[in-house]
């Protein structure tokens, strides 16, 4: 589902008191804000969203995700760029990737709409313009593809070397 679909079917849940806890007042309380279009998705959303199957999300509004993930149709208003995250039953987002910018005009104009330093970005642009195809890339969280495998409820039972501040002695 698209983004812009994934806040129309979390709006209705709001609109059906599914965010909304009881205060035993007879009066209820929003546990979770409603989401906004342009923001991104709480956690609680996408657990809501995932809460039967897994469920792909994608085309986030461009001003939202990195400068380098590519723009979609031009036509679209306000601009959404090519990218998903995968939400998994009981996790949330379990993989975040996107197609990346390979139009260097394209990635100039987002430099510049964002107030971004082209010349700090000059390797990066360069990698575009010396032959640069289009492409796309990924991100998985393993501890979190541990905890859904083996069915652990809580994600840092799953880190292999856990990390506390204050507990490593120096």
């Amino acid at each position: 589902m698209t983004y812009t679909h994934a806040l129309e079917e979390l709006n209705h849940a709001h609109d059906q008191g599914v965010f909304i806890k009881p205060t035993g007042k007879g009066k209820g309380k929003d546990i979770v804000p409603r989401p906004v279009w342009g923001q991104g998705l709480r956690s609680e959303h996408e657990r809501y969203l995932a809460r039967d199957n897994p469920v792909f999300v994608t085309d986030y509004p461009a001003d939202i995700k990195p400068f380098y993930m590519r723009l979609n149709d031009e036509s679209s208003t306000p601009p959404t760029v090519a990218c998903f995250d995968l939400l998994l039953p009981g996790l949330g987002e379990l993989v975040g990737g996107s197609v990346r910018e390979e139009r260097l005009d394209h990635l100039d104009a987002t430099l510049k709409q964002r107030g971004m330093d082209a010349d700090e970005l000059a390797w990066y642009r360069d990698l575009r313009l010396y032959g640069g195809g289009p492409h796309a890339g990924f991100g998985l969280g393993f501890e979190r593809l541990v905890s859904f495998v083996t069915g652990l409820e809580n994600v840092r039972e799953c880190i292999a070397f856990p990390r506390a501040f204050g507990k490593m002695k120096v």
